[in-house]
C-alpha cells in the first residue's frame, strides 16, 4: 500500500491536534484555526480509498469530523453534522484497502465514504438505515470491524451490538430491525457485565470485548 514513510506524529488533544516532526523534533499545535471544528479532537487516523492510496487523515471532534489531504490545513466535512465524534472502527487486518470510516458518537454509528468523497465529491456523513432507533444505548465508546466477514461491532455501557453484512446493508439500502442481521449482548445474554469499553476483532476473527469486568473473548461468531 501507498501510506507515506512516517516522519511525524499526529496528536489529538482537547487543545486541537499537536503533530510531532520526528526529524526536526518539533511540533505545531492546530486547532479551530486550522479548520478543525473543535479544538477537542478524539482521534486522527489516516484513510486510503478502496484501491489503497493513501488520501489524507480524517480529524474525529467534538463537533463533527475535518479532512486534510496533508494535516496541516482542514476542512469540515460536513457542516452540518456536528455529532461528538468519539471512536472510529479498528479494523482485523490494518492495512487492508477500507474506504468506509465507520464512526461512534454520542448520538450512535454513522459512515462516511472515502472513495466517493474523492471521486464525486460526496460529503455525507450518514447513518445505517434504521440501525440506531434500535440500539439500547446510542453513546457508542468503541467499534471494531472485521475485514474478511464483513461484520461490525460496537459497545456501550449497554452492552454490545454485532452487524453482519455491515457494508452490504450501506449497499442496499436495506432498513435495519431488531431481527434483521442484528444481536445484542449483555449481562443477561453472554456478557460478564453490560458496562462495555471497547473492542476489536482479532485476526483469526475472535471480537475482544474490554468491559468493567474484564476481557470477554468470542469463541466464535
Amino acid at each position: 500500500h501507498s501510506f507515506p514513510t512516517r516522519r511525524s506524529s499526529d496528536l489529538a488533544t482537547n487543545n486541537g491536534i499537536v503533530r510531532y516532526l520526528m526529524k526536526e523534533k518539533s511540533y505545531t499545535i492546530m486547532d479551530k484555526s486550522f479548520g478543525i471544528p473543535h479544538n477537542t479532537v478524539h482521534r486522527v487516523i489516516k484513510v486510503q480509498t478502496s484501491d489503497g492510496t493513501f488520501r489524507g487523515y480524517l480529524a474525529m471532534t467534538e463537533r463533527g469530523i475535518a479532512f486534510s489531504p496533508d494535516a496541516r490545513r482542514w476542512t469540515a466535512i460536513a457542516s452540518e453534522f456536528t455529532e461528538s465524534c468519539i471512536c472510529v472502527a479498528k479494523t482485523s487486518l490494518i492495512d487492508t484497502p477500507q474506504s468506509i470510516v465507520f464512526i461512534g458518537t454520542a448520538s450512535g454509528v454513522y459512515y462516511f465514504d472515502m472513495d466517493k468523497f474523492i471521486d464525486e465529491d460526496v460529503r455525507e456523513v450518514k447513518e445505517i438505515p434504521g440501525l440506531n432507533l434500535i440500539l439500547p444505548s446510542t453513546y457508542i465508546n468503541g467499534l471494531a470491524y472485521d475485514v474478511d466477514n464483513d461484520m461490525l461491532a460496537f459497545v456501550s455501557l449497554s452492552g454490545l451490538t454485532v452487524v453482519e453484512g455491515a457494508k452490504n446493508l450501506i449497499d442496499s439500502g436495506e432498513i435495519v430491525t431488531n431481527v434483521s442481521r442484528v444481536s445484542m449482548f449483555n449481562a443477561n445474554n453472554g456478557l460478564n457485565t453490560s458496562s462495555c469499553y471497547d473492542c476489536i476483532y482479532t485476526v483469526d476473527h475472535k471480537l475482544v470485548v474490554c468491559t468493567s469486568n474484564g476481557l470477554n473473548v468470542t469463541v466464535d461468531y
